[in-house]
C-alpha cells in the first residue's frame, strides 16, 4: 500500500524532472545553437520557446482541464515572483515557503478541502537549476530580486492530490 506521502513525492518528482530535462535537453540546446530562444511570449512566435515556468504551468493547465482535474493539482509558486500570479496564496503556502527558505529539503505537508474533497498536499523546494535561470530572474525587470545563484531557492512546487474517493 502506498501512502499519500509516498504517491505525492513521486508526483512531484516526475513533475521536477520533466521541466529539468525540458530546460536542459530542450531550452538550452536550441538556444545555443541559435535555432530557436526562449521567451514569455513564445505563443505568438515561431521560433520561441516557453521558458520552463510556462511549460510547467501549461501542464498544471493541462491537468486542470483534464477529465480528472480534481484528482491532481501544481503549481510553482514563490515569494519573489515574476508573474504576480504565482504568489503564496494561502497560508500553507505562505508559512510553507518560510520553513522551505530555511530547510529546502525538508517538504512542507498538509492537508485541505475543496468541494467536497480531501487533498494532501506537499511543498517541494524550487531551486536554481541552471546560469539560465538565475540569469533570466535576475535580469528580468519585474523580478523583485537580483542576486540569485545557481542552487539557491527560488520557490516551490505546490502539489496536491485527493486521498478520498469522489461523491
Amino acid at each position: 500500500k502506498v501512502s499519500a506521502a509516498q504517491a505525492i513525492d513521486a508526483v512531484s518528482i516526475a513533475i521536477m524532472a520533466h521541466r529539468r530535462t525540458y530546460e536542459s535537453m530542450v531550452v538550452e540546446r536550441l538556444s545555443q545553437a541559435g535555432a530557436m530562444q526562449v521567451s514569455p511570449d513564445y505563443d505568438g512566435e515561431r521560433k520561441h520557446l516557453p521558458l520552463p515556468v510556462q511549460f510547467l504551468e501549461r501542464a498544471g493547465t493541462d491537468v486542470a482541464n483534464s477529465p480528472e482535474r480534481d484528482r491532481l493539482k501544481f503549481r510553482l509558486i514563490s515569494i519573489d515572483a515574476i508573474n504576480k500570479g504565482n504568489v503564496p496564496a494561502s497560508e500553507f503556502e505562505k508559512d510553507g515557503m518560510a520553513k522551505l527558505m530555511k530547510k529546502p529539503d525538508v517538504p512542507v505537508r498538509g492537508i485541505f478541502f475543496e468541494k467536497g474533497r480531501t487533498y494532501y498536499q506537499s511543498l517541494y523546494a524550487d531551486k536554481a537549476v541552471s546560469m539560465g535561470c538565475v540569469e533570466c530572474h535576475n535580469a528580468h525587470p519585474n523580478s523583485p530580486r537580483a542576486d540569485y545563484h545557481v542552487g539557491d531557492v527560488m520557490g516551490a512546487l505546490w502539489v496536491a492530490i485527493a486521498i478520498d474517493e469522489k461523491q
